[in-house]
């Protein structure tokens, strides 16, 4: 896993109707700005217009721009989780970045941000294996640790305040871990590890113990070849609940909370595509519940929460 911040429903629409009324609006003129008719454009092929309605391609497709800083930070593998929170206490939302770019060799990359949006590696840490990476205070310090999980163990980089971090490792939690969040399921304000185990069609639930530790692992059966987790509140009780989706099946389990670190199982009632992979949460209708949105192979699937 894997965080990003995500933008609410209601801009989103907003955000949509704007796109639709802005491509509906350039239909003729100088849309692209660059002092030619239109129609010219097209006929010349300076232009695309795939359609054949005589406006320029580009300007039916509307485009949200940011700005790119002239000096990427290039990684030295693929990316198999990132973080944004405040890791140096300074205000500014930071990075971190999981990956492995050999088996066994990942690690977890630390990008203080400097106020201005400019990132500077801090700190370049082992991980062992490394599928899902997520950020949360474990220990009630106010600090944000982080948590990497992947093949058989998972990896806790313990933060001191000031983005430099203690790592520890947790062995033999499972065979094939796939991916993890980090939920209060206990209504203490300190969260636990849940993590998926792709080899075992289980759960792993890592009670915390009060202090950034654990204790003995929990399982609890999902469906086969489980891949993504995420934590919120499905049936609006108040509670937080896990959601499980399983690659083999094409199902998504729910896992409800009684608030004290009790779960109990159930299928979400709605369909999603074949061989889903990652799972996000979020009130996207603005009712109190979460939602799902489900990424499959081949598209994205949003199941609207409920109560009971």
């Amino acid at each position: 896993m894997k965080r990003i911040a995500g933008l609410r429903a209601g801009a989103v629409a907003l955000l949509l109707a704007l796109a639709s009324q802005w491509a509906q609006s350039v239909r003729a003129g100088d849309c692209n700005g660059n002092g030619v008719e239109d129609i010219e454009d097209t006929v010349a092929g300076v232009s695309a217009d795939c359609d054949g309605n005589a406006v320029p391609d580009e300007c039916e497709q509307a485009l949200f721009r940011f700005g790119l800083r002239d000096a990427p930070v290039t990684l030295e593998g693929p990316a198999a989780g990132v973080v944004t929170a405040d890791l140096d206490g300074d205000g500014d939302l930071d990075v971190a970045v999981g990956l492995e770019p050999e088996p066994g060799a990942a690690r977890v990359i630390v990008l203080r941000n400097d106020g201005d949006g400019v990132l500077e590696m801090t700190a370049n840490l082992a991980a062992g294996s490394l599928d899902a990476l997520d950020g949360a205070d474990l220990d009630g310090d106010r600090d944000v640790d982080l948590v990497s999980g992947g093949g058989r163990s998972i990896t806790v980089f313990e933060n001191d305040g000031s983005g430099a971090f203690t790592r520890r490792s947790i062995d033999g939690v499972g065979e094939l871990l796939f991916d993890l969040a980090l939920v209060d399921l206990t209504r203490d304000g300190l969260p636990e590890v849940a993590v998926t185990d792709n080899a075992r069609d289980e759960l792993i639930l890592l009670p915390n113990d009060g202090a950034g530790g654990f204790l003995e692992p929990r399982r609890v059966g999902v469906g086969q070849k489980p891949t993504g987790v995420a934590g919120g509140d499905f049936d609006g009780d108040g509670h937080v609940d896990l959601a499980v989706a399983s690659w083999t099946g094409g199902a998504v389990s729910i896992l409800s909370g009684d608030g004290a670190g009790g779960l109990e199982r159930r299928l979400a009632d709605g369909a999603v595509d074949r061989n889903p992979r990652h799972v996000e949460a979020g009130d996207l209708d603005g009712d109190g519940r979460d939602d799902l949105a489900v990424a499959s192979s081949s598209s994205i699937t949003v199941l609207l929460g409920r109560e009971g």
